[in-house]
């Protein structure tokens, strides 16, 4: 009977250390994620990619300009030609350089709560950037009959279809930088 004893004992005694294991394999794991700023690959592939898609629409816009003649006079068409324009280009840098200088401070310290407000402010900055252009570029392909506005995008074709490409490329720049968002609150609800 005692060897049955002994051998209870022993095997409740791995049963425990087994447990203790796992959950201490478990918090290494938590850990080591929480302790690079929470899932820096994942942020560091995200805010890479953020960058490039704000310098894209940024380039484009900043790039876009088209010049016709309308009954003799010269039109000429260009993100000079609306301050939601300017907006665009203006928002989409500064959240391309945001992007850049976040990359190496994300690597080396990790993600804060001041991290993550900047993520979060850079986001909400290339959204509004997004909508306002998308708004009056709107104007521009359909028009407005009942306030008299024309289309305008029959006239300056290549103009719109580059700022349609601009516009996308700012809207997935803003999709990214929700990711970013999430994964630099992520460690913060563990």
């Amino acid at each position: 009977m005692e060897n049955n004893s002994n051998t209870t004992t022993t095997n409740n005694n791995n049963k425990g250390g087994e447990e203790i294991s796992i959950i201490q394999q478990k918090q290494n794991k938590v850990m080591k994620r929480n302790s690079n700023g929470g899932y820096p690959i994942g942020q560091g592939f995200f805010r890479a990619v953020s960058a490039m898609a704000t310098f894209a629409a940024a380039l484009l816009m900043a790039l876009n300009q088209e010049t016709h003649t309308i009954d003799g006079f010269p039109m000429h068409a260009s993100y000079h030609s609306s301050p939601a324009f300017r907006f665009f280009l203006y928002g989409n840098g500064i959240a391309c350089g945001y992007s850049l200088v976040s990359l190496p401070l994300v690597s080396v310290f990790g993600t804060s709560y001041l991290m993550h407000l900047f993520d979060m402010l850079a986001m909400g900055l290339v959204m509004g950037c997004a909508t306002g252009a998308a708004a009056i570029g709107y104007v521009g392909k359909h028009g407005n009959n009942h306030i008299g506005w024309i289309q305008v995008c029959g006239y300056y074709e290549k103009f719109c279809k580059q700022m349609t490409f601009s516009v996308g490329c700012s809207y997935l720049g803003c999709l990214l930088l929700l990711a970013v968002s999430a994964l630099s609150s992520a460690n913060k609800l563990i």
